[in-house]
């Protein structure tokens, strides 16, 4: 009788211990460092290459199964390179420098999370806004020094997401979620669709190693932007 009820206590822990261990995958905190790949319809018809961003990633799981969520990402792009030597009357003299192009986007939202063993899917409802900024030079027409021309434009509007985590092993799980947006720039829409894979690695108490890489397809401009996140995660 008592390797019976051993063995009932020893299942029910078994299925338990995915489910206590859900809560922790809705409330830490993670960053590092991010690499993008962005298509040239996105700057201005440029070729660009990638140069180091960043990303920070936070979520609370303050009641029962309810989270609240924040997360920024930031990429930089170094554009063409530029050099030239001017003359006007008795002045001269040369530039040189490079153009440059910056994405950043947030997101702000609640949640609710079902633990169901190795599953967790969840849904969230929130805020997103999308920054693009750049920094271009222009050749002038006459025999002077060019300009550099900087804008910087921002979108946003309600979005919402869905996924789920999957714990493979007792050390690493996955995540998968798609996120849409419906932003708004001077009176037109711009739909913004982001996929989402995450491998989650833990390496010591509450710490983890993390890997993630996003697709975001802005559907209304017909272009895309492609990044790679590395970093660490701490679960409380």
């Amino acid at each position: 009788m008592k390797k019976v009820i051993l063995s009932i206590m020893t299942g029910s822990a078994m299925m338990i211990a995915p489910l206590a261990s859900a809560n922790n995958d809705f409330t830490y905190v993670s960053t590092g460092l991010q690499f993008g790949k962005a298509d040239e319809a996105l700057v201005k018809e440029q070729n660009v290459d990638s140069s180091v961003g960043a990303f920070f990633d936070a979520s609370w799981n303050f009641y029962d199964h309810v989270f609240a969520s924040y997360s920024i990402s930031y990429n930089s792009y170094d554009g063409q390179s530029w050099s030239r030597s001017w003359t006007s009357g008795t002045n001269s003299g040369s530039e040189s420098g490079q153009d440059y192009f910056s994405t950043t986007r947030q997101y702000y939202s609640l949640g609710y999370f079902i633990p169901m063993n190795k599953f967790t899917p969840y849904v969230s409802l929130g805020y997103v806004d999308y920054k693009l900024s750049g920094s271009i030079y222009s050749q002038s027409s006459q025999l002077a020094p060019g300009t550099i021309d900087d804008y910087s434009d921002t979108v946003g509007g309600a979005a919402g997401e869905v996924g789920t985590y999957i714990q493979i092993t007792e050390n690493y799980k996955m995540k998968f979620s798609y996120n849409y947006a419906s932003l708004e720039d001077n009176g037109a829409k711009v739909d913004i669709s982001e996929f989402y894979f995450g491998n989650d690695y833990a390496f010591a108490d509450n710490w983890s190693a993390v890997a993630n890489v996003s697709y975001r397809d802005i559907g209304t401009l017909n272009t895309n932007e492609l990044s790679t996140q590395v970093g660490v995660k701490y679960s409380f």
